[in-house]
């Protein structure tokens, strides 16, 4: 196998993405590397519908790519099998109904391969669905690099959850043992975390990478006493970040204030999708059981949430729909 061949592997998990897949591996295609400078892993995540067959005469032409069939197991463990599957000295998780942005790629990576980072983070830029096919970013031409450690730059407001904005360094995930966590939905935050806290070294760069397709009837436009599970796992597990030793009073403070927005979120969002107070209990429950020691101490909100949260999950639910209901009105 050529050195050269393993500087990226890009992961697509597919799943029921017929309209959008073909788009998706075009992009990749006009990024301007050559087939033997990375490989392509789709992840067929047991679709029931022709996104195998939008793509096959890609797939024909190109002989980096790998195809990984698997029954339906979700994203996360769709990204994992990739992942184990990898031979490239970089990783890029690419969504099967996004795109990339025409030539953004070959600088991104060339440079974060030339600096051996062990993370990488990008710009991107969320487009309607309607309006993607008359989208016109022009390539790069010049860019700004910064380069710190992965903690520094979590303390900036301006980081993102998202796994599919960055690379990763194979190795650095390897040694880590960095994975999705099976069976949920909201698998990203989590996962870039855990890589933000572990990173020795990271680059960011102002260089517009991704495309993000906002579409109705996507994952992240879904809510249900699911989705609520999932998201109570991932809070848990970044609360639990908080334990790591040697985090400074700025790190903690930035994940007590991530935690809530997402403790926040969950709560109206529960609200708002979940009619019945039996069923909001039950979530608030659910959320006890992940992040058992959950405890908001940023200011007299916080700290008053935080009382009814633990002793009377009942309470919090009726005073937050007052105060919903009121704010509605005003």
């Amino acid at each position: 196998m050529n050195e050269v061949y393993k500087k990226l592997s890009i992961i697509i998990p597919i799943y029921q993405v017929e309209q959008y897949v073909r788009a998706c591996l075009e992009s990749v295609f006009r990024q301007g590397l050559a087939d033997d400078e990375y490989e392509l892993i789709l992840v067929n995540d047991g679709t029931q519908d022709r996104s195998m067959e939008m793509i096959a005469d890609l797939l024909a032409a190109h002989a980096n790519v790998t195809v990984i069939n698997q029954e339906n197991q979700g994203l996360s463990v769709a990204r994992n099998n990739g992942l184990e599957r990898a031979t490239g000295e970089y990783i890029l998780f690419l969504d099967s109904d996004d795109l990339l942005v025409d030539g953004s790629l070959y600088p991104f990576l060339m440079k974060t391969y030339e600096m051996k980072t062990d993370m990488a983070i990008a710009n991107y830029v969320e487009v309607p669905d309607d309006e993607i096919a008359t989208l016109y970013l022009a390539p790069p031409k010049e860019t700004k690099w910064r380069e710190n450690t992965g903690r520094a730059f979590f303390t900036e407001k301006q980081i993102t959850p998202m796994v599919w904005d960055k690379l990763y360094k194979r190795s650095f995930l390897k040694h880590h043992h960095l994975q999705f966590i099976p069976g949920i939905c909201c698998e990203d935050v989590p996962f870039t975390y855990n890589c933000y806290f572990k990173a020795n070294r990271c680059l960011v760069s102002d260089i517009q990478l991704y495309i993000y397709r906002k579409r109705s009837g996507s994952i992240t436009d879904q809510y249900s006493q699911r989705f609520a599970h999932d998201t109570s796992i991932a809070i848990g597990e970044i609360w639990k970040l908080r334990q790591q030793e040697g985090i400074s009073t700025e790190e903690y403070n930035r994940l007590e204030h991530n935690c809530f927005f997402y403790f926040h979120k969950l709560i109206l969002s529960t609200l708002k999708h979940i009619p019945k107070l039996s069923n909001r209990l039950r979530i608030m429950d659910d959320l006890a059981q992940n992040a058992p020691d959950l405890n908001f101490t940023n200011g007299k909100y916080q700290k008053w949430i935080t009382v009814l949260y633990r002793f009377s999950p009942r309470l919090l639910m009726i005073l937050w729909v007052l105060r919903w209901k009121y704010l509605k009105q005003i």
